[in-house]
């Protein structure tokens, strides 16, 4: 074996070790509970020899609320995270001046907080539902021997809380020399004090920072606007409170499921039979405004698919007041395409299976065409793009929200218990089996007349860079600069710069570095500033379309009382729950990492297709795809009566 391909075998082996974040984070719809469904009325459905229509209808009311909150965490924000003691799961926010600067700290000069900022997030996320479950059974006997009708829909209200706690451990003291994020420095005082000011999505309104530029006659540069616009976070934002209450709760009824069966062999100690299943989505749809996105349903599929029932009676007692056996119910349903408005990280790029990750929350700079126009003081050399700083920036977030296609190709609920009765009481326990195999995406983009914010030319990354200099023979005027961070992550940018004293010339680290011949570091500092002679814009072939599969294992357990003294009506209730162990990353596990991968890539073909043609379309995208479904608990009582 060579030993370039030994390297690669053990880089391969590092990288199924890290946790991949996902930005957007599902659960099953309420209305997929194969366990809920079939309990509790086992007696009164698919009856055998009936020459008549007969039916049941329930009402289950049930709470359900995820556990294991670190695991939601570790989906979502992947290898970030550290434990705490009671593995809570945390995530340092620090400055590029902090002192011994944690290596997985997220870097606080993207969120507009001083250099010298430090701060601890903690996460404990978590989703809870109460909904009232409508299930209604009709036998057709009538029109052929073991066809029957049945359809349910949940009336579902849900809370999802992401629940983030910031302990700021040092406000920040240094502010930010001319040139960093705008041709004056920025005091303290214009700055954010706390990172969830960012996340939240209020910096940049009411919230520092304030930036602003000298564009006067007598010292600046006329060219330049007097402020630079800092967005604020758009979209996968931090909900902490419940001010606005719509962020984190959500009431809608759930997809409703109908299906048409046939009990083509059916006797009084056995069933087999078929049926042909449907759903329609009457919840809601992802919107990508908040990290932790209350959706009520699939979030808009359709689907389409069939499913099996199936039971076996093993003891009856010689009274036949009691008996014992096994039912199972298997349905599988295709998931049809459903456009969905979705937030993603950039592309895994280089030698490290997670620089990619969490880079929604980096900052990005707009780059504009350099124009000769009332600008006496531009930057020598040109660069190929002839652009330079447009003093604005925007969350990375801002610019991968938009439209795409997603799709699944299956999802299974698969559900099987034991079953006792004596008299009227009746003992249900068993074990249920969710899978959904792994989204896939395809991007629409409006890319015509360079509308395209991710065209290449319109935004970079910034990371650390100085995106001013200052006019070698003025040096009070600024000069815009076009200084590409391509390699930064949300750890850190390339230049890395020690102390507040240190020289701010950009490194060799950005791209494609050059030394200005007319652009110094600072006012007063003549030192050579360096732009990129090739500035390396975002492009759709950076997004890291990454979506999520799912598995989970439920063990359930209902316990029920029958009036069966009732000739044409039967009243029945029961009360049951369910524990399902599902997800997957929790601090220090190996599971859900990027090295899970499943459908193809095109991210790089799309681009082309939309640089030359404005197509709505491209095909399947998916770069990889991890395992990420909450554990959860939940109680119920069903209810319901049975007629002839």
């Amino acid at each position: 074996m060579k030993q370039s391909t030994k390297v690669m075998s053990v880089f391969a082996a590092l990288c199924a070790m890290q946790l991949q974040a996902v930005p957007y984070y599902t659960a099953r719809s309420q209305s997929v509970n194969a366990a809920r469904e079939m309990v509790g009325w086992e007696e009164d459905i698919n009856r055998c020899c009936e020459d008549h229509m007969y039916g049941s209808f329930s009402i289950t009311p049930e709470y359900t609320q995820t556990f294991r909150s670190n695991r939601i965490a570790s989906c979502i924000f992947g290898s970030d995270l550290a434990c705490s003691d009671d593995c809570g799961s945390a995530l340092k926010i620090q400055g590029s001046l902090v002192a011994n600067r944690d290596p997985k700290a997220w870097l606080a000069d993207y969120f507009g907080l001083a250099e010298d900022f430090d701060s601890t997030v903690t996460f404990k996320p978590r989703i809870s539902n109460f909904l009232v479950d409508l299930n209604f059974y009709l036998g057709l006997d009538e029109l052929a021997s073991g066809l029957y009708f049945r359809v349910h829909a949940p009336i579902v209200h849900t809370r999802w809380k992401l629940n983030p706690c910031e302990v700021v451990n040092a406000p920040g003291t240094i502010g930010y020399q001319a040139g960093y994020f705008s041709s004056n420095p920025v005091a303290t005082s214009a700055l954010a004090t706390s990172a969830l000011d960012f996340f939240s999505g209020n910096a940049g309104g009411t919230h520092a920072p304030i930036l602003t530029n000298d564009a006067t006659s007598a010292t600046g540069n006329e060219s330049f606007p007097a402020n630079v616009i800092f967005q604020q976070l758009a979209a996968s934002r931090w909900s902490r409170n419940c001010d606005d209450c719509s962020s984190s709760t959500k009431t809608r009824l759930s997809d409703v499921e109908f299906a048409l069966g046939w009990n083509f062999w059916c006797n009084e100690d056995y069933l087999i039979g078929l049926q042909l299943r449907a759903s329609a989505p009457t919840g809601n749809k992802p919107s990508s405004s908040y990290l932790m996105e209350p959706i009520v349903g699939s979030g808009g599929f359709w689907k389409l698919g069939g499913g099996l029932d199936f039971h076996a009676i093993f003891w009856r007692s010689e009274c036949e007041s009691s008996s014992f056996g096994f039912y199972l119910d298997a349905n599988i349903q295709h998931l049809f395409d459903t456009c969905q408005k979705r937030t993603f990280d950039l592309r895994t790029s280089g030698t490290s299976c997670v620089v990619g990750q969490n880079s929604r929350y980096m900052l990005a700079q707009r780059l504009e065409p350099a124009t000769t126009n009332n600008n006496g003081f531009q930057l020598t050399p040109a660069n190929t793009l002839g652009a330079q700083f447009a003093s604005e920036f925007a969350p990375v977030a801002n610019l991968t929200t938009f439209n795409v296609d997603v799709k699944v190709s299956v999802e299974a609920d698969i559900a099987a218990k034991f079953a006792y009765t004596n008299g009227c009481f009746g003992f249900d326990l068993g074990y249920e089996f969710y899978g959904r195999s792994c989204e896939k995406f395809c991007p629409k983009t409006n890319c015509s007349n360079g509308g395209d914010p991710l065209n290449g030319t319109t935004w970079a990354l910034k990371g650390d860079s100085q995106v001013f200099g200052f006019y070698t023979a003025d040096p009070t005027r600024p000069v815009a600069l076009a200084a590409t961070q391509s390699a930064a992550t949300i750890h850190s940018g390339v230049n890395n710069f020690a102390t507040e004293a240190t020289v701010r010339q950009n490194s060799v680290n950005i791209d494609t570095p050059v030394l200005a011949t007319n652009a110094q570091v600072s006012p007063t500092d003549a030192t050579a500033q360096r732009s990129s002679s090739t500035p390396v814009g975002l492009t759709l072939a950076d997004v890291q379309f990454e979506g999520t599969r799912a598995i989970s294992n439920k063990l359930f357990a209902h316990f029920n009382y029958s009036w069966r003294d009732c000739e044409d009506w039967t009243p029945y209730l029961g009360i049951g729950g369910e524990v399902e162990f599902a997800g997957c990353g929790s601090c220090g596990s190996s599971c859900g990492s990027c090295g899970n991968s499943c459908g193809n890539t095109c991210a790089t073909s799309c681009a082309s297709t939309c640089a030359t043609s404005c197509a709505s379309s491209c095909g399947s995208t998916n770069t990889s795809c991890s395992r990420c479904v909450p554990s959860q608990w939940g109680v119920w009582v069903k209810g319901g009566v049975s007629f002839n």
